[in-house]
């Protein structure tokens, strides 16, 4: 039996997206025989995420790849840290036989045996070392099972939107819900609106509270099934970060406004696809901008769910799963 750490970082400035990709992942490799062990951040709503799942898990420090006092060694570490510098890589090489790392644009990088990442074009593989396998672009988008399967589904939409789902993260910093919900309340034409509030939600009795007045909206928390929540909705407002690729795979238009920098640079080509509407940052908050992008045509977003399709197929998971397995059992 092969033995996987899963090494991710997860906080309220960060989100838990490392922890949800790498929880559809662990599920995947598990069913394949292989034993999986987390190390992540003290990060109590990741934990408690892990312990529903039955996961083993250990808390380890930020800074520190796998916890120092202890030797078990492994078949593969794979990395969910952004960033790693190249002594962090040469220390937990002591640790595996090989190390996979995901959306890793650290010098580091280029001294692990696979480098995953869905938002890098596929022609920037030779900006790392040869030595590094590398998987990137939208086909290795990392999501969960059911996005495969609703990817297959058909979408109907109507002009004016009927359905909208909001959902900004596991953390939203910002506390872009809030700022959404107070703008939607001055739609005067009926839609129903859903709010997904994640576990580390900020300010959420205050989101609550605004939520529960308007008897179109509806509070949902602890989803259970997302690409069927996804398809159930015309359209949704999401943060540039795994929720949008998400929504590609299963054609709902999404409205974008990223939380951070790093999640606007993978929104705008997606944007000049005509996959999605980028609304910029969360400081360039615009209600009008907004709005507007509710009254959309029916017209387009049919283009968009279309475009979107053809981005993202939901089997991304299932590649990056069979390049592992390759890695480990040479």
């Amino acid at each position: 039996m092969f033995k996987i750490a899963l090494r991710c970082h997860a906080s309220f400035s960060k989100g838990m997206g490392h922890v949800y990709r790498q929880l559809h992942l662990a599920k995947i490799l598990c069913d394949r025989g292989m034993e999986i062990a987390f190390f992540v951040s003290n990060h109590p709503p990741s934990l408690q995420l892990l312990r529903k799942e039955n996961f083993c898990f250990q808390i380890t420090e930020d800074d520190e790849g796998l916890p120092k006092e202890e030797k078990e060694t492994f078949d593969a570490i794979i990395l969910d840290l952004r960033d790693t510098q190249t002594n962090f890589i040469h220390d937990i090489r002591q640790r595996a036989k090989s190390i996979v790392s995901f959306e890793d644009l650290g010098p580091g990088r280029n001294y692990v045996d696979l480098l995953i990442d869905a938002n890098v074009d596929p022609q920037e593989s030779d900006k790392v070392k040869s030595s590094v396998t590398t998987l990137f672009g939208l086909p290795y988008c990392t999501l969960a099972p059911a996005f495969a399967e609703f990817h297959q589904q058909q979408r109907k939409f109507s002009s004016p939107l009927k359905s909208l789902l909001v959902t900004m993260g596991g953390t939203d910093p910002n506390n872009l819900t809030l700022k959404l919900a107070e703008v939607l309340c001055r739609i005067e034409k009926k839609l129903t609106v859903r709010f997904v509030l994640g576990p580390g939600c900020k300010g959420r009795e205050e989101v609550e509270k605004l939520i529960l007045r308007n008897l179109s909206f509806k509070i949902l928390t602890d989803v259970s099934n997302m690409a069927e929540l996804l398809y159930r909705h015309q359209a949704m407002f999401c943060s540039g970060g795994v929720t949008l690729h998400e929504a590609l795979a299963v054609g709902t238009p999404a409205f974008v406004i990223s939380q951070v920098p790093h999640q606007q640079d993978k929104t705008l080509p997606i944007e000049t696809s005509g996959a999605a509407v980028n609304l910029g940052l969360a400081g360039d908050f615009d209600s009008d901008k907004i709005l507007a992008s509710v009254a959309i045509s029916k017209n387009q977003l049919e283009s968009m769910s279309r475009k979107g399709k053809e981005l993202v197929d939901g089997r991304g998971i299932y590649r990056v799963a069979d390049a592992i397995q390759t890695l480990i059992s040479r």
